[in-house]
């Protein structure tokens, strides 16, 4: 499932602006692998890591105020499934839309969903599961970013791309009776299965929620985590040897790694500042 993360990252890089940052912070690194660096503003604590649900490293973080738990901004979620779509193959084997399905023993499970657009998967997936528990919320925006996307890709990175879709949506919803405003983006992107030439896609998201009053701010403040989340050298050279073994020139694979992650965090692999 290549080239999932360099559309998702130049989708980051593309909706969020740059601005000067004179709040204190700190920095804070990837526990496990050290594979990134972040400077996150003083009065938030940060979780977060690389993790592997799947072939490839999903890197995520969660960042919360520490004086108000409801103001929290996440960035990618390992926790979010891949899908797999329906198909004669999976009907055969008895195994419908809604149902799980293992593709290989080295996975784990994959929903059997069919492709859903960025908007809908927003609209009809997401926001859904989401007023199971918070039963006011409501969306006041959506609108579709795919074809901002794509006039701001590279045309050669664009060819090899499989087929995706972008959205962004603003949504409100009560939370111990207080009143949260919440922006969200996110990348539905098809792949195909190397095993058994399923169709899988998956759904890249980002999203922070806050108090309507403190909207501007915290909007901001996301700004600058992902301006300043940038990946180690060390970590792009060790995940260069151990992945993507058909890439035969060791310097085109870190180069290709390099590009597949860079953009994602705005930068190039370096020490945040």
């Amino acid at each position: 499932m290549k080239n999932k993360l360099i559309l998702f990252s130049i989708f980051l890089a593309l909706i969020f602006t740059r601005f000067s940052f004179a709040e204190a912070s700190f920095i804070y690194q990837d526990p496990k692998e050290s594979a990134f660096v972040v400077s996150i503003p003083k009065g938030f604590d940060v979780k977060g890591e690389i993790s592997r649900p799947y072939k490839e490293p999903v890197i995520w973080l969660q960042v919360e105020n520490k004086k108000d738990s409801n103001t929290i901004f996440y960035i990618s979620d390992p926790s979010v499934p891949l899908f797999v779509e329906p198909s004669d193959a999976l009907i055969k084997k008895g195994i419908l839309e809604g149902s799980k399905y293992k593709i290989s023993n080295d996975q784990e499970n994959f929903f059997v969903v069919k492709y859903l657009k960025a908007t809908d998967y927003i609209k009809d997936l997401f926001l859904p599961q989401l007023k199971i528990i918070y039963k006011d919320l409501e969306l006041y925006e959506l609108e579709d970013m795919t074809n901002f996307v794509k006039n701001n890709i590279n045309p050669d990175l664009l060819m090899i791309l499989p087929e995706f879709t972008a959205a962004q949506g603003v949504f409100k919803f009560s939370s111990k009776k207080k009143k949260l405003i919440s922006k969200i983006f996110v990348i539905t992107q098809k792949s195909l299965s190397s095993e058994d030439k399923f169709s899988v896609w998956s759904a890249k998201i980002i999203t922070f929620h806050c108090p309507i009053a403190d909207f501007e701010k915290s909007n901001l403040i996301f700004n600058k985590i992902l301006e300043t989340f940038c990946l180690t050298p060390e970590w792009l050279k060790n995940q260069a040897q151990n992945s993507y073994q058909e890439i035969t020139d060791i310097k085109f694979r870190q180069e290709y790694l390099k590009n597949k992650y860079r953009v994602f965090f705005t930068r190039d692999a370096g020490v945040a500042q």
